[in-house]
């Protein structure tokens, strides 16, 4: 009887810490996560939109996204996230070698400016922050 009693208890604790573990990953971001099909429409209506691309495997990303935090940027992100996506065009039509990739974007999608050397959280303010007017 005890040791179903333990057992129990033990898959219990078990439970509720991963259950824990869970909700604790779910933490706001720097940046509003988008999918495909949000961000062409995005593109389609606004002047400039800033893209986050980054990949749930890449190490970087994870640094940043721990480091950087809600309210920290000015500007608004909408984060891009490679390893949900299944249209691999993007990566071609937007020249995705590596994560993470900063990306400035004019209406109808033309890259107006982008950074693919992201060392710190600093990159990433400095590139969405500083004043940029479109010609």
């Amino acid at each position: 009887m005890m040791k179903k009693y333990l057992a129990t208890l033990l898959l219990t604790i078990g439970l509720v810490s991963l259950a824990m573990v869970g909700f604790s990953s779910k933490k706001a971001t720097f940046y509003e996560t988008i999918t495909l099909a949000r961000l062409e429409k995005k593109l389609s209506s606004e002047a400039v939109v800033n893209v986050y691309v980054y990949s749930e495997t890449c190490t970087r990303c994870r640094y940043l996204k721990e480091k950087l935090k809600v309210g920290q940027l000015k500007s608004k992100i909408y984060g891009l996230n490679l390893s949900q996506e299944t249209d691999r065009q993007v990566l071609k039509n937007y020249q995705i070698v590596a994560t993470p990739l900063l990306l400035k974007l004019s209406k109808g999608g033309a890259v107006l400016e982008r950074n693919d050397q992201v060392v710190s959280e600093q990159d990433v303010i400095a590139f969405f922050d500083a004043s940029f007017t479109v010609k």
